[in-house]
């Protein structure tokens, strides 16, 4: 079993045992991790800044989630992420082939999902992901990472992200936002909506922009098991 762990992460004292006990009473899991990912912040966020508050990997649940289909509710995050040894040789053999490799946060790109698809390697090697309130971590989180403006980077990094992880794993582009269907929509959201709600809008749409351009400019890759 392999434990990722980031700089800013404060395990638990028992949240090395609790995982193994956790990997030997679920052997079905290929991967899992914390449910209870609490923030403790330099400074606290303006209110204006709350919304955004969920790009920053933070959760804090009641039960045990599981399941062996793709859903944010079960899926690990890479604070904390455990991996059983055969998940992790099969994501190595995947990302030696792969045209689009996707990797966690490098340099001053936020792009990431490499921890996700280690979620998703699990499923296809027919193992089932989960996440678990006892296993309990705190976020250390600097000021510079609750401005609107990370945030905003933050969430168009995600979008982006995830985008590009549907794109290798299933072939489904985005639907372009200005194309002769979805364009009356994008007006009309642009119009609607308002305050914090019209900000994230406006950062989903230079997402999909910005993923449908590196797949067109460096990604075709077609996924085989």
């Amino acid at each position: 079993m392999l434990v990722f762990v980031d700089d800013d992460n404060l395990l638990d004292a028992n949240y090395l045992s609790t995982a193994r006990s956790i990997g030997i009473g679920w052997p079905k899991l290929g991967t899992w991790g914390s449910g209870a990912t609490v923030p403790e912040f330099e400074l606290e966020p303006a209110e204006s800044a709350k919304a955004f508050l969920p790009c920053l990997a933070l959760r804090d649940v009641d039960l045990a989630q599981w399941g062996n289909v793709p859903t944010w509710e079960s899926t690990p995050w890479g604070a904390g992420l455990c991996v059983r040894r055969e998940v992790a040789e099969a994501y190595c053999r995947l990302n030696e082939r792969s045209a689009l490799k996707l990797t966690d946060r490098k340099g001053k790109s936020l792009l990431c999902a490499g921890d996700v698809e280690i979620s998703y390697v699990a499923r296809h090697e027919g193992f089932g992901t989960g996440i678990f309130p006892e296993l309990k971590l705190i976020h250390l989180i600097p000021k510079e990472r609750v401005s609107i403006d990370y945030l905003l980077k933050l969430s168009q990094a995600e979008y982006t992200s995830y985008f590009l992880l549907t794109y290798k794993w299933s072939g489904s582009l985005p639907s372009y936002p200005f194309g002769p269907h979805a364009l009356l929509s994008t007006l009309k959201n642009c119009v609607i909506k308002r305050g914090s709600d019209r900000r994230r809008y406006f950062t989903y749409v230079r997402a999909v922009i910005e993923a449908r351009r590196l797949i067109a400019g460096k990604f075709a890759y077609e996924f085989t098991s």
